[in-house]
């Protein structure tokens, strides 16, 4: 029943023993009515000429709705699991504007295999990548995520640092702590450009509080606020009024099919908007662009690192879902208005 699937496929088979990643989800084919999975790889060694590469692959393998979430879809591979398979590689007619030309799973040929090479990759991958930089401190590789985390002083304060980058490109790198190191260099004229175009912005409305505030002495009209002074005063809270990470991820758990926003294109992967306060990293996707509506699979869900992890299922108009309605979790103090502006990475609240 799978025959369009395994067409797509070069007839010729490879043996290989592989060591599986994690399985990063999978795509329904609409026209065949069934779902590709895949696995990713972090080695493979070629049976035929015992040569090792640590490239990642891509492994797909086609299974019915029934079977997608049994030991033939979801629990066919283990996370880091060393096997022998036989696998295809797709023609080069379909993989053409493909990222990564993928392989096709044809045989399980034993699915626990003693591989010492393989085992020493699996070594290596496990051995923290960590970097002590003399101006941004520690900073420590998720590779996961393709991000190094950490934390620096911004203007007298600890804030937490998160550099994107290519786990496998060095040069990356070194480009996002040269960014880093240069924003912090200049964080003081960056607070001070900062606060006069809040001040700019916003004088004129904190001088009609003002004057609606009966109890404050002051008169706006004699004694008025000035740019110079609101940019002095001002300064930065966190207002969660969509509710916190751990409030709007409440909603959601692994293994649910549900609609988001792609925010943002990366190389590594696209971050896809589940809620306005909550968004993951789907795998890398033709086709994909910020803005569009698109149908996700949550693979997993991590508090400890406020993360999840996603794979884009298709892509959606617009015009046939419903539009989200927001939460609100702060419903207490003043606020006369605020704009969601995500397009232009702004919340304003006024």
């Amino acid at each position: 029943m799978f025959e369009e699937f395994y067409e797509m496929y070069e007839s010729e088979e490879q043996e290989v023993v592989a060591l599986i990643n994690r399985c990063i989800g999978g795509g329904f084919n609409w026209k065949g009515n069934f779902w590709e999975m895949t696995v990713v790889t972090l080695g493979i060694v070629s049976c035929d000429t015992g040569k090792v590469s640590t490239k990642e692959e891509r492994l797909d393998w086609p299974v019915t709705d029934e079977e997608r979430h049994s030991d033939k879809g979801w629990g066919r591979f283990q996370n880091e699991q060393i096997c022998r398979l036989k696998i295809r590689r797709m023609k080069e007619e379909w993989a053409k504007d493909l990222v990564v030309q993928p392989w096709c799973i044809s045989e399980v040929v034993k699915a626990h295999e003693d591989c010492p090479e393989l085992q020493a990759v699996l070594d290596e991958y496990h051995k923290p990548v960590v970097i002590q930089d003399q101006v941004l401190g520690e900073l420590t590789l998720d590779k996961d995520y393709g991000s190094f985390e950490g934390e620096i002083p911004w203007c007298g304060k600890d804030v937490s640092l998160s550099l994107e980058v290519n786990a496998e490109s060095k040069p990356s790198w070194t480009r996002a702590r040269s960014a880093a190191k240069k924003l912090l260099a200049d964080c003081d004229t960056w607070d001070k450009a900062m606060r006069e175009l809040a001040a700019k912005n916003l004088t004129e409305l904190a001088n009609n509080w003002l004057s609606q505030d009966e109890e404050n002495p002051r008169n706006p009209e004699t004694d008025p606020i000035t740019e110079e002074e609101l940019a002095r005063r001002i300064s930065l809270t966190h207002r969660e009024l969509l509710g916190t990470w751990a409030e709007n991820a409440a909603g959601f758990r692994a293994g649910q099919a549900v609609t988001g926003i792609v925010r943002s294109v990366q190389p590594y992967g696209a971050f896809i908007e589940l809620t306005p306060n909550l968004s993951g990293l789907a795998e890398p996707e033709d086709g994909l662009e910020p803005g569009q509506l698109v149908s996700v699979y949550i693979r997993s869900i991590l508090p400890e690192k406020q993360k999840i992890k996603l794979t884009v299922l298709e892509q959606l108009d617009p015009r046939n879902v419903p539009p989200q309605l927001l939460r609100y979790y702060r419903t207490v103090g003043r606020l006369d208005r605020w704009e969601y502006a995500p397009g232009s990475g702004t919340v304003t609240v006024f």
